[in-house]
């Protein structure tokens, strides 16, 4: 039985997109390193801070060859990361929400059980802030409960926990 379109080849480049100014998405991927230059048969991502200096890394998995870690070694990477404890909602807080202002504009992510076709990330979220530092950070709890944070520097990792 094929599981693959028979017209497509089963391994494939990788991609990888540069979001330009939330307008559009360019494939960047021939700069990227020498993983991005052979196909692979790719199945799952899982996203964290594997190398703990505080900007997102990838480990792929792959159908017959080995899985492949991907190191972020971007020099003008600016963001920040948060892991977030529950304390009235569990204490890996799945459902949060969290909005993060920069200047006039606010992205929004919310804390997941998984990301991916058969892998989990870590419990961490990453915001990519550029030039400018964050204003305003809040977290919506499971619970129910409404957090706001402000002057949170970019650079760091931050472990937030959720009040009593």
């Amino acid at each position: 039985m094929v599981r693959y379109p028979t017209y497509s080849a089963v391994q494939q480049p990788p991609l990888l997109l540069l979001n330009e100014a939330a307008k559009s998405f360019r494939d960047v991927a021939a700069t990227a390193g020498d993983y991005f230059l052979a196909p692979h048969r790719g199945r799952g991502v899982a996203l964290g801070d594997i190398d703990a200096d505080g900007d997102p890394d990838l480990v792929i998995s792959h159908v017959n060859e080995p899985l492949a870690l991907l190191t972020n070694k971007a020099r003008d990477w600016s963001g920040i990361s948060l892991q977030l404890i529950g304390r009235r909602s569990s204490r890996q807080p799945t459902g949060a929400i969290v909005r993060l202002t920069i200047g006039n504009r606010t992205a929004v992510q919310q804390l997941l059980g998984a990301r991916s076709y058969a892998s989990t990330s870590a419990d961490r979220l990453f915001f990519g802030v550029g030039e400018e530092s964050p204003s305003r950070l809040e977290i919506t709890w499971p619970s129910g409960l409404r957090q706001i944070l402000t002057s949170l520097p970019a650079g760091k990792s931050w472990t937030i926990v959720e009040p009593l």
